[in-house]
């Protein structure tokens, strides 16, 4: 099997099948630690119980007393590709959440709402009717590629991902949290935790490697996907639940202005836009306030 980490935040009071439970999605970097505060604070608030999963190869694999023959092994590009993420996805939920939750609902950031979308999109029957809602937190399921950050990042992507690694080797030889600290000091000042996640999960060059090799399918998947190729979020728009930033790089305004045109007077539809100041990267600063806010729908 594959080794992935994943969260689990609190305890069902049932002995039976737990009524409700939020499963959350990562962006990526999709090391699933990052939204430990946000997971923290959305079950506090709401008491329902809040796992996830990293994406496969997003987290430095533990080191325990194992046999040569069972050692973790970092797995294989082939494991780490987005397809291969999204089958792996619907597999767990599959097998370990659905089998004992009621009803889901599925919390994705990032690209985790494009994997989200895809997830329902496989499910039929029974399980389908198991998702109860898609709560999208700052999407990017539509022209990555034309974005701001897109147009930076495609081309060290395809041309230049090396660059990448060498940066997560040198973190990697120094004392981590110090080197994070010293590079970007007020990145950090409201959830230092990140810093040790950062340390612990992701300073790693194979860690760095399967990162980008899923940021580059990323970019060639839905870098110039529009929403009508597939017409997903007219399917599921009544399940769904879209929180655009504010002033986000990864998806413009500009994209959630569209999105409500076309979409925000048919019934159900639900699409907010997040108060100024709301970053995209919302784990690192404001875990709190986003958690609050789905707590509220």
């Amino acid at each position: 099997g594959i080794a992935v980490k994943y969260l689990k935040c609190g305890e069902s009071s049932t002995s039976g099948k737990i009524p409700l439970v939020f499963f959350v999605i990562p962006g990526n970097p999709g090391c699933i630690r990052f939204y430990e505060k946000f997971a923290d604070s959305l079950f506090s608030k709401t008491k329902i119980p809040v796992w996830g999963i990293s994406h496969v190869g997003h987290s430095k694999l533990p080191s325990v007393d194992l046999t040569e023959k069972d050692k973790y092994q970092h797995p294989g590009r082939e494991d780490c590709g987005l397809s291969r993420q999204i089958a792996l996805k619907v597999d767990f939920l599959r097998d370990e959440v659905f089998p004992v939750a009621e009803k889901v609902i599925l919390v994705g950031h990032s690209i985790g709402c494009y994997i989200i979308l895809q997830i329902m999109s496989k499910l039929d029957g029974k399980l389908a009717e198991k998702v109860e809602k898609g709560v999208l937190l700052f999407p990017t399921i539509e022209r990555m590629r034309l974005t701001p950050q897109g147009k930076k990042l495609t081309p060290m992507l395809a041309n230049a991902r090396w660059l990448f690694w060498a940066v997560e080797y040198l973190i990697h030889k120094t004392d981590v949290p110090v080197a994070i600290e010293s590079y970007k000091p007020d990145l950090f000042s409201s959830e230092p935790s990140i810093i040790e996640t950062v340390a612990d999960n992701i300073a790693s060059h194979q860690v760095a490697d399967s990162m980008t090799y899923m940021g580059l399918q990323e970019m060639y998947e839905v870098g110039l996907r529009c929403r009508k190729d597939d017409d997903l979020v007219s399917k599921f728009l009544s399940r769904l639940i879209f929180y655009y930033g504010a002033s986000d790089k990864w998806c413009p305004y500009d994209f959630y202005e569209k999105m409500k045109l076309e979409f925000g007077s048919r019934p159900g539809a639900h699409i907010e836009v997040a108060d100024q100041g709301i970053p995209h990267a919302f784990v690192l600063t404001h875990s709190h306030q986003v958690a609050e806010k789905v707590a509220g729908w």
